[in-house]
């Protein structure tokens, strides 16, 4: 098992060494960035050479979060609590001097004052500054050092590797707010779980299917052989990446069985959807359904769920089933990831009222909170529900009329035609 660590050196230093002493099977990879703000990187390369990855604080984490990167491995971080406080304090203590006035920042208000009591101590004045992923180090620091060289504190504490760092250097009496060796054992057992749950998951079975569709009747039929052969020569190519096995079912349907890991690895994906971009070369439409599931019969529904949904798209695509989530069309501006359980009294009330299915009300949800989106017109909600926009304008009469949508503009037509009515979803904004 393989664990990346990201954060300053102060920090992986000691998780490292801890790590190495309780847990002696794991393979330790540090990422070194002193500041927070740089931790992203580092990131991609970590997640890619590792199983698991450990950030040593939550500032860590947050910038990474932050920065947009898609997290795919199991990941976990080294918190400050009580017991972070508690050895800075008895450290303090130790000495002749004890100082009467700190600043701290990281902890909150209530860390520090319970530590206080427990060692029946007490400081004539605390400033206390806790985490937030509103601030960036130099303001901390900065708030540390005005405060030292007002004269206003005697001492310094701080959750941040590079703060303390760069105060040490300056001789300010400063003291690091590192993880103690039981918090860093506890944070990697629970990430040692995580990975090892990844990892059976990624194991578990993966069905797909792909359907062909001739787009291009007017080809002879030697042809669509030909045109069909060469298809079959790239998509064994992708079998074979993924390590599976591929069935032809007859009436131009293949299933492939293969796993779950393979299937999620973003580079084979790319592989199948740059297949799918050049069906139109081959002559065919192609749509397939991915279904993971536990045993076969499981994935294989999943699958048949996945397919009818690229079905119902009109057009060369993929979808993904995974339990009561659906995901797709991957690739397209317009994917989107929603759940096929409907257990949201809302949204159920909603579709009793309209007469509009629960599972076009749940797309819909989806695709304004991924959008932003509250307006559309019949085209553009037909495109995004893999409908006619016939149909799509009656789902927004339907929202008009039972007071879930109102006109908010009219979309010029070119040419003949009457304007397109553009309607503002009232449910969306939460007025329901």
């Amino acid at each position: 098992m393989k664990i990346g660590i990201i954060g300053p050196k102060s920090s992986t230093d000691k998780i490292k060494k801890t790590i190495k002493k309780n847990f002696p099977h794991i393979v330790i990879s540090v990422y070194i960035k002193e500041k927070i703000a740089d931790a992203h990187e580092v990131f991609s390369l970590c997640q890619s050479e590792n199983d698991g990855i450990l950030f040593t604080g939550i500032g860590v984490l947050k910038s990474v979060l932050n920065s947009n990167a898609e997290v795919t491995k199991p990941y976990d971080y080294i918190p400050k609590r009580e017991s972070s406080i508690l050895q800075v304090l008895w450290e303090m203590k130790k000495k002749k001097n004890f100082p009467e006035r700190v600043s701290v920042d990281v902890i909150t208000d209530f860390f520090l004052e319970e530590a206080i009591d427990e060692f029946n101590i007490s400081f004539k004045k605390s400033y206390v500054l806790p985490y937030s992923v509103e601030l960036s180090e130099t303001e901390y620091e900065k708030f540390h050092e005005e405060l030292y060289l007002k004269g206003e504190t005697d001492a310094i504490i701080t959750g941040f590797g590079s703060i303390y760092t760069s105060l040490k250097e300056k001789k300010y009496p400063v003291y690091w707010l590192h993880p103690t060796n039981m918090q860093i054992r506890e944070r990697v057992e629970k990430l040692i779980d995580k990975i090892e749950a990844n990892l059976l998951s990624a194991a578990g079975i993966a069905v797909q299917i792909i359907k062909l569709s001739n787009s291009e009747t007017s080809l002879c039929q030697y042809e669509t052989i030909k045109r069909k052969g060469l298809f079959e020569l790239k998509l064994l190519d992708y079998v074979k990446e993924i390590q599976g096995s591929v069935f032809n079912f007859g009436r131009d349907e293949y299933i492939i069985f293969s796993t779950r890991g393979a299937t999620e690895n973003k580079e084979n994906i790319s592989f199948f959807i740059n297949l799918i971009k050049k069906s139109k070369k081959y002559g065919f439409d192609f749509f397939s359904g991915i279904g993971y599931g536990m045993t076969s019969y499981m994935g294989e529904n999943a699958a048949r769920k996945a397919l009818a949904n690229s079905v119902a798209s009109q057009k060369s695509s993929l979808f993904i089933v995974d339990g009561d989530k659906i995901k797709g069309p991957l690739g397209e501006d317009e994917q989107l990831s929603y759940s096929l359980k409907v257990s949201d009294r809302k949204i159920l009330k909603i579709s009793k009222l309209t007469g509009i299915s629960a599972s076009y009300i749940t797309k819909i949800m989806s695709l304004s909170k991924k959008t932003g989106k509250k307006d559309f017109d019949s085209k553009e909600l037909g495109n995004y529900l893999g409908i006619t926009e016939r149909s799509a304008r009656r789902i927004l009469k339907k929202f008009l009329d039972n007071g879930l949508g109102v006109i908010s503009g009219k979309e010029a037509v070119k040419g003949v035609g009457r304007p397109k009515n553009i309607i503002n979803l009232n449910f969306l904004k939460g007025k329901f």
